[in-house]
């Protein structure tokens, strides 16, 4: 019955318990048929490690399924700002820790009904701490001066020409 913030963290994707956990769900992903990026050798070991990552993005599919249908349930989905983002690179080799697209690529979508226009897909570069200062925005809430994060929606979203 009144605003809230909740965040949610997932570790599905990251190796560990829970690539453990990915391997015990109904269905898995068949590493015969996994198409691996030209530069990974065509091996029974490096197909096994990719399908169990698919594997692992299944389940976390599964985990953001529910949150999502508790929302719907609560008549809140439609009210409701989401930001679904990674924090690092897939955890593969030429992954997270290097600087190759798949280690610097990060996921982020943004849903917010009658203001982010489903569907979209944007290149532009952004920083984790734009999702802070875009909050802020829709919160109403002023950017404190010398922030270094920026609106990735609306008049004051400017396009980075790099980022660090």
């Amino acid at each position: 019955g009144q605003p809230f913030f909740a965040q949610i963290n997932f570790t599905a994707p990251h190796k560990g318990p829970a690539f453990v956990a990915a391997r015990k769900q109904v269905r898995l992903v068949d590493p015969n048929k996994v198409e691996l990026p030209p530069y990974h050798p065509d091996h029974p070991v490096v197909r096994d490690e990719h399908a169990n990552y698919l594997d692992a993005i299944n389940l976390l599919d599964t985990q953001v399924g529910a949150v999502l249908d508790s929302l719907k349930r609560e008549g809140e989905l439609d009210n409701t700002i989401i930001f679904f983002f990674g924090d690092n690179g897939r955890c593969l080799l030429r992954g997270k820790q290097w600087l190759y697209d798949p280690g610097t690529h990060i996921p982020c979508i943004v849903r917010y009904p009658g203001v982010v226009n489903k569907g979209g897909v944007r290149t532009d570069l952004s920083l984790a701490i734009d999702m802070t200062a875009q909050t802020l925005e829709w919160a109403g809430v002023p950017i404190p001066s010398g922030f270094h994060g920026q609106p990735m929606f609306g008049a004051r979203h400017q396009d980075r020409s790099h980022i660090f």
